[in-house]
């Protein structure tokens, strides 16, 4: 590992990293590395001749943070989130940091993040039909083509991501609701008057 030694990111260079809004995939398997991402780079090929264990060990985070970031837009705090799951063990620094960032400022970020899962869902649901307990393809490309119609570009597995996850976070209400819904609904409908 002498190469990526040589680019060890101190820890200014870690907490500067930690307090911006996202990464790339790139950048943020460096950082689990604790290593400077402007710092390093190297071509997987002639790597693997010198440190295989860390090349190998790298391109399995480059893959699996790829699989996890399809956008590449790696948030700090959501990548805490992944180092739990994959696992990987993160320099110190760089995780206070990121923790202590969403506490001073994440609060407000989170419940930002929260309401446009909220709006999301709902618009999917009251707009589309769409239901959080089925695949629903054509639901799911019906909105993609809206959303291009308008110029705006999101990724197929993004979308379904992100109504999975707010299907996850507001699924209590949603049962909760459901019933009030098809009640209200059947008090709404006008009775055939044949």
């Amino acid at each position: 590992m002498a190469k990526a030694v040589e680019a060890v990111a101190s820890e200014k260079v870690l907490r500067y990293w930690a307090r911006l809004p996202y990464w790339t995939v790139d950048e943020a398997v460096k950082l689990s590395f604790g290593i400077n991402p402007a710092g390093f780079s190297f071509e997987y090929e002639e790597l693997i001749g010198i440190e295989p264990q860390f090349a190998n060990a790298f391109a399995a985070r480059i893959l699996s943070l790829s699989r996890t970031f399809i956008d590449n837009n790696v948030e700090p705090i959501r990548f805490v989130d992944w180092a739990r799951e994959f696992p990987a063990d993160l320099p110190r620094v760089l995780l206070d940091e990121i923790l202590r960032n969403r506490q001073t400022t994440g609060e407000g970020e989170v419940n930002r993040y929260n309401h446009l899962l909220k709006i999301t869902l709902g618009l999917a649901m009251g707009g589309y039909g769409y239901n959080p307990a089925s695949r629903q393809d054509e639901v799911i490309k019906e909105i993609l083509r809206d959303l291009e119609d308008f110029g705006l570009k999101v990724h197929q597995q993004t979308l379904r991501t992100k109504l999975n996850e707010a299907a996850e976070a507001y699924g209590t209400v949603l049962k909760a609701s459901a019933g009030k819904s098809a009640k209200s609904n059947s008090t709404l409908t006008k009775p055939n008057s044949n």
